[in-house]
């Protein structure tokens, strides 16, 4: 029968910004949050206030009350939170020193737990790069880790990722091993056709010795992240982007969207944090709309093995080296590539077959890992119901 889990004090905003359901990783506990409508008009009075209640398994309620932030809204902007296994929320803020042009701002940690109304503050000392992504996470040991992507000072673009784990006690990141892991050039400029290396190569020769002008990345985003038994990690990136494009026929506004999801970088990281390997997966999907549902991948780690699935244009199944590849448009066929990477990132591609195989929407990145070593999925077309299953062998 129902039960009431919890009230809020006043009214609730609505959407995915004001509440939300996450778990911790080993599924033992769930988190309800939310963001109570603001007491302020003004975002330099309006501190935010936001229910957090943690629950077990059984519904049995662990922790929770509401909490207001520290600092007023201007000030601080939410990046990410995580539930750990023991029951604790980590979360992440960015806290606006200097605003402006050329914003000053630092990173702190706000730690909740049961039996405490007032979080633990933990200052984050970052190294001298710009943090372009910021992301939480909790590993096979329990650690709290921050991963996303950095640049240079003074680069624009990406120049790699980095894996910092917390020290709670001294409020320090520590570097797994290396810590920083920049994309080589070599791998930035693979799968291009030779008029465009031959352009990047005259690039990087009249910017030699200039860290501001590196070759970069732009756009570059974490889809998923392995913590394996050994010790070691997986990133899995993509480049995704939506272009918005407003028009004015002096009577009418029109408003168009083009959704692309790019090329795969993918990292491993060894137990004792330094490089395995980059890997780069070439793609080009284009969807005409915001959501871009039929784009992106999914994937899923077996026996220390990476598995990732998307839709693809035929022609890049063997695509040479030197060649860019060719678009594939949403909801106009393609087929489904499948790649295996194993521990050494030696890698198998596979053709699943066309997608219009299924006649369905074959919406790749909405699978989610099943319990049989599979990706699982339902769908629905023409008033039909599908249950999907890809099954790693």
């Amino acid at each position: 029968s129902p039960s009431k889990l919890f009230q809020s004090s006043r009214g609730v905003i609505g959407g995915s910004y004001g509440y939300g359901i996450s778990t911790s990783i080993d599924r033992t506990k769930f988190l309800y949050k939310y963001t109570l409508h603001n007491k302020e008009r003004k975002d330099e009075l309006n501190k935010i206030e936001y229910g957090f209640h943690v629950f077990d398994e059984n519904l049995n309620q662990i922790w929770g009350g509401e909490y207001e932030m520290p600092y007023t809204e201007i000030k601080m902007r939410t990046i990410d939170y995580q539930l750990s296994n023991d029951g604790k929320l980590y979360f992440l803020i960015k806290v606006i020193d200097v605003a402006g042009k050329d914003e000053i701002s630092h990173f702190e940690m706000l730690v909740y737990e049961k039996g405490n109304k007032k979080p633990q503050i933990i200052e984050l000392k970052l190294e001298e790069y710009v943090h372009k992504s910021t992301s939480l996470y909790e590993d096979k040991k329990s650690n709290i880790v921050i991963s996303g992507f950095y640049s240079k000072k003074g680069n624009p673009s990406i120049d790699g990722a980095y894996l910092l784990k917390l020290e709670v006690s001294n409020g320090q990141f520590s570097k797994v091993g290396g810590g920083y892991y920049e994309i080589p050039s070599d791998i930035i400029k693979s799968y291009m056709s030779d008029r465009q290396k031959e352009k990047l190569n005259k690039k990087e020769e009249k910017n030699a010795g200039n860290e501001k002008k590196d070759l970069g990345i732009n756009n570059l985003g974490i889809e998923d992240i392995y913590f394996l038994d050994d010790g070691s990690t997986i990133i899995v990136s993509e480049i995704y982007y939506v272009i918005t494009r407003t028009h004015y026929n002096g009577k009418t506004t029109t408003t168009t969207y083009d959704t692309y999801a790019e090329d795969l970088f993918v990292f491993k990281i060894n137990p004792q944090g330094n490089l395995s390997w980059i890997k780069k997966i070439p793609k080009r999907q284009h969807s005409a709309d915001a959501s871009g549902e039929g784009l992106s991948i999914a994937s899923r780690v077996k026996d220390g093995h990476l598995h990732i699935f998307y839709i693809d244009h035929i022609d890049n199944f063997n695509l040479p080296e030197n060649e860019g590849p060719k678009m594939h448009q949403n909801k106009r066929g393609g087929y489904i590539a499948a790649i295996e990477f194993t521990e050494s990132g030696m890698a198998r591609k596979i053709n699943l077959g066309p997608a219009d195989q299924f006649e369905t929407n074959f919406y790749i990145r909405k699978f989610r890992a099943g319990k049989k070593d599979n990706l699982i999925a339902v769908e629905r077309k023409r008033k039909k119901n599908m249950l999907f299953s890809i099954d790693m062998k």
